[in-house]
């Protein structure tokens, strides 16, 4: 390949992580995934755009804040338009889960519910996605097109907080939907 129409450079770690949260959260049609800023040389931020505080609040409970990646962190900040951030909610119990995260992904066309689960030792929280590809262009070498291609469930698992409660004694379980 010439290269000819494209530029030759492959994407950076921070830009495909980008990528994912605007082909996964950004399918909601009332959250913006804005484009990556530099507050520093080594701090970039990614600007998560929800009017609603809802379900800001919720989205700023589940998605992580912070992704390290060498010497460059990519920090998250779920805010509202005027630019106020907004709060996390601090998880007590499963239930609590349970509607925090239908809050954040209500209206989502990738989310398909938030389901209450015992497996021992832990409560544990399904959040289940639809059975689709998340597919971006992103200079992938190991695709024939370069794309990026993933399960959309274990897409969103690498940009959401797992882990919540006391001790850790509530969790998050990423499922599929199930059937044809």
């Amino acid at each position: 390949m010439s290269g000819r129409g494209r530029n030759v450079s492959l994407s950076p770690p921070w830009i495909t992580l980008q990528r994912k949260f605007a082909n996964t959260f950004g399918c909601d049609p009332a959250v913006t995934v804005g484009d990556l800023s530099d507050t520093s040389q080594s701090i970039m931020v990614l600007p998560i755009i929800v009017d609603d505080e809802k379900k800001g609040r919720a989205l700023r409970t589940i998605i992580r804040q912070n992704f390290p990646m060498g010497n460059i962190l990519v920090t998250t900040e779920v805010k509202n338009g005027k630019g106020k951030c907004w709060a996390a909610i601090i998880i007590e119990n499963e239930k609590q889960l349970q509607d925090v995260i239908t809050d954040a992904m209500a209206g989502n066309p990738l989310f398909v519910e938030a389901k209450l689960g015992a497996v021992p030792p832990f409560p544990r929280v399904g959040f289940i996605m639809t059975k689709t590809v998340v597919q971006f262009w992103n200079d992938d070498l190991s695709d024939f097109y370069g794309n990026f291609n993933g399960v959309t469930a274990e897409v969103v698992s690498d940009l959401i907080n797992i882990v919540f409660g006391n001790n850790g004694s509530v969790q998050i379980l990423m499922g599929t939907q199930q059937g044809h």
